[in-house]
């Protein structure tokens, strides 16, 4: 047989229809971008146009045939080479391909990856942003205000003792007035009497007429004897779990409020001398009147006086309901004699050793919509309302809702609810230390905060403020958008200013994007400071990171790619596009996973393709998106068709019927496929790999096929390939088998 061939010139065109790439490939046809070739049984599965010589001269150039019913909306020439002489009798190959055929990319838009919508990072990926619950209504700054219970840290525990019957009992229980709990966590050690206790009964005497007795009356000191050293609890509530030891220190009592039915004249002035009040109950209004409730209160302070040793706690009687007082009078006169208590009692007594908390005063105004109108929700921490309260470290006794009666009576009953019980429990705490304080000694003065202060971008700051001369623990309080993050207590050496200076700590609290404010109140052994007049600061997005690496030209397909860390970004957007402006890298990374420091780097698995790449990173806290990096390029080799291959052997006359096939390496090659053809046709077409041909370094590359070949003419080819497509065919080399 004889052959011929001719030299012909291949053209690809690329062009868009409909918004789709397609090329045009001699031998394939039309193929829409991505698509491998699909080649028919009459051309080679190469890029290579057979035809006979009695059908063209050596000098045509065909034009590639497209069929495209579609019309396109842009064409162009991409690439054009020239085939070298192929056989005319080739015989007609299948369309068999290598297994790992780079598909060609689609093409997009290589502008900055803005065009695609940027949403938040996924669910699974969301960043925990922790916010704390708020500590309720409040007055700013809301740490001190009476709407929140102050815990204080103490040195050693304070043993109080509470004189009361049921209110009391109610305001003390854990579930209704909670007080107990409150105290138990502001570390005072509790006891209390109840109905039935002590020397003679005298816990069933708590009426105003009966305190005479109690601390002044003949059998006084025994009395006194037994409360100071009375440690059980004859009520249930929760307190320490340890008796911190020593007597009682802290005395409360209180009369219940059936002593608010006064008669006489509120201006009345206090009884002196002999007072029909003593030892009497609160029954028979022509002796329990104003003036003589005042006396009994004057005859106390000659027994207070003599025992400095003790915190003497007055709580005034709580108010009647309105069902169970007819006589406006009577309200009338409870209010001045409670107002009296507060304002006047103590003028010209010259010691620190009691107080008066205004338990009538809190309970005659409510949350409801007239003040007073609804008993089961309270006014607690309201900036109105009736009130008796330490308010940034001054005490506040207010009234703003004109009330004599219970605000939180029901049913018939003058017993306070459970939301009258829980509004005293906030205010009396904060007030009670503010008065142990001053008992015991001079309180440090507020500090001055130093920073963070107006925008920044650190989500852990450092809170910096100047010490305060004597105090030994800092109460660190921090509100952002949505309440309360921070509230800790620091001593001075853990904040680092025992010996005074400024001092600093770094809670570990990640903090929200927006507008925050701060506070810090001091504290040592002789109560509670001032807090620090505010400072405001704002957390805001972070900033765009400058990349580093990948750039240039690169020779790894899956590079690391490095970038400075942005401040305060918690998450970073890694986009990657392609040679044809396609988006291959599309990843949101946590500064964790990026092991960010100074510098951040990732390595995703993804395996790029040959040519230009542009990529970008962006940043992200609960604040928002940061900007987006500056571009950086780099490229990747290109791969080139490879060229054919030479054969070596076999060739001429042989006698081994599963030969060798041997041939040497084409630059570039990672395939090559074999094709040999016998007397009765194809015998062998097997793709191999260059490692499986054994030149994967270059060199002479041989596979021994085990098919047995039959005697008779045989005629083989070696086809090369890579991802940059197929290769040409080899020369042909002839060989054949002897009987």
């Amino acid at each position: 047989m004889t052959h011929s061939s001719v030299s012909i010139q291949n053209v690809i065109y690329r062009f868009v229809i409909a918004g789709t790439l397609f090329l045009s490939l001699p031998g394939a046809g039309v193929i829409a971008a991505g698509q491998a070739p699909s080649y028919d049984e009459a051309t080679p599965p190469s890029e290579t146009a057979t035809i006979l010589a009695s059908e063209a001269s050596a000098t045509e150039t065909p034009s590639p045939t497209m069929e495209i019913t579609p019309t396109a909306t842009s064409v162009e020439i991409i690439a054009t080479y020239t085939l070298e002489a192929v056989p005319t009798d080739l015989p007609t190959i299948a369309s068999t391909l290598p297994p790992t055929l780079t598909p060609i990319p689609t093409e997009t838009s290589t502008d900055l990856p803005t065009l695609i919508p940027i949403p938040l990072p996924s669910a699974s990926e969301t960043p925990t942003i922790q916010v704390s619950p708020s500590p309720g209504p409040q007055i700013s700054p809301s740490p001190q205000d009476a709407g929140q219970v102050q815990l204080a840290p103490i040195t050693g525990h304070k043993k109080l003792i509470f004189i009361h019957h049921s209110t009391g009992e109610n305001w003390l229980t854990d579930g209704n007035g909670d007080l107990g709990i409150a105290l138990r966590d502001a570390g005072y050690f509790v006891s209390d009497t109840n109905y039935g206790w002590g020397p003679d009964s005298i816990g069933d005497r708590t009426d105003i007429g009966y305190w005479y007795d109690w601390f002044n009356g003949t059998s006084s000191s025994t009395y006194m004897n037994a409360l100071y050293t009375e440690y059980g609890q004859n009520s249930s509530y929760s307190r320490l779990g340890t008796d911190p030891g020593g007597a009682n220190e802290i005395i409360m009592f209180k009369s219940c409020f059936p002593n608010s039915h006064l008669g006489g004249n509120p201006s009345d002035p206090p009884t002196t001398g002999a007072n029909p009040l003593r030892g009497h109950d609160y029954s028979d209004d022509t002796i329990h009147t104003v003036g003589n409730a005042k006396g009994i209160y004057k005859d106390l302070l000659t027994y207070f006086a003599t025992r400095q040793d003790k915190l003497f706690i007055a709580i005034t009687a709580p108010p009647l309901g309105s069902f169970d007082e007819p006589d406006a009078s009577h309200a009338t006169n409870a209010r001045a004699f409670n107002n009296w208590l507060v304002n006047n009692w103590l003028t010209g007594y010259a010691y620190k050793n009691v107080a008066v908390f205004d338990f009538y005063n809190v309970l005659t105004s409510d949350g409801g919509s007239t003040r007073t109108n609804n008993p089961n929700v309270n006014d607690l921490g309201w900036s109105d309302g009736n009130h008796h309260r330490v308010v940034s470290g001054a005490v506040q006794h207010t009234q703003t809702v004109n009330n004599n009666y219970s605000a939180y009576a029901t049913g018939g009953d003058s017993h306070p609810t459970q939301a009258g019980s829980l509004k005293a429990t906030g205010e009396f705490v904060g007030w009670l230390n503010y008065y142990y304080a001053r008992w015991v000694g001079a309180a440090p003065p507020a500090s001055t905060l130093i920073s963070p202060s107006g925008s920044i971008s650190n989500y852990t700051p450092t809170y910096r403020w100047n010490s305060a001369s004597g105090a030994t623990q800092y109460y660190l309080w921090v509100n952002g958008p949505s309440g309360n993050r921070i509230k800790a207590w620091y001593t001075a050496s853990a904040v680092g200013c025992a010996g005074g200076g400024v001092c600093s700590v770094t809670p570990a609290t990640i903090l929200t994007g927006g507008a925050h404010q701060w506070w810090v109140q001091t504290w040592s052994s002789s109560g509670f400071g001032p807090w620090s007049a505010g400072m405001n600061f704002s957390l805001v997005v972070p900033p765009a990171v400058t990349l580093i690496s990948p750039t240039g030209s690169i020779g790894v397909n899956t590079p690391t790619y490095r970038w400075n860390s942005a401040s305060g970004a918690t998450w970073y957007h890694l986009w990657v596009n392609g040679p044809w402006g396609n988006t291959v890298i599309n990843t949101w990374y946590t500064a964790s996973q990026a092991g960010c420091a100074s510098t951040c780097s990732v390595t995703p698995a993804t395996t790029l393709s040959g040519g230009a790449h542009q990529w970008w990173v962006r940043t992200w806290n609960s604040a928002g998106y940061g900007p987006w990096s500056s571009p950086l390029s780099f490229s990747l080799p290109v791969p080139v068709l490879p060229p054919a291959a030479t054969l070596i052997s076999p060739s001429g006359s042989i006698t081994n019927h599963t030969p060798p096939y041997t041939w040497n390496s084409a630059s570039g090659a990672t395939w090559y496929y074999l094709w040999v053809d016998g007397p009765s046709g194809n015998r062998i077409k097997t793709w191999y790999t260059a490692s499986q041909a054994g030149c994967a370094s270059g060199g002479t590359c041989s596979v021994t096929p085990a098919t047995t070949l039959t005697h008779g003419a045989h005629r083989w080819w070696v086809q090369t390939w890579n991802s940059a497509g197929y290769g040409q065919w080899s020369a042909g080399m002839n060989f054949s088998l002897m009987v």
